[in-house]
């Protein structure tokens, strides 16, 4: 069985607009990870600051 015309048009139309797409969540995924490879460098440096800062301690009140 032969496909017509319109059928291979219909289907290479079909296979641009999942290109496009896969491309489109490709990026999504690349920006996702950008933002989360940044939450973590960010996450790090904030756990080293908390490590290196002095600890303030309170001596315990007196009840009256």
């Amino acid at each position: 069985m032969q496909r017509s015309c319109s059928d291979c048009s219909f289907m290479n139309e079909k296979l641009k607009q999942h290109e496009q797409t896969i491309t489109q969540l490709l990026a999504m995924v690349a920006v996702t990870n950008r933002k989360l490879n940044e939450l973590t460098r960010k996450q790090e440096q904030l756990e080293q600051v908390q490590l290196q800062s002095p600890r303030i301690k309170v001596a315990p009140t007196q009840p009256q």
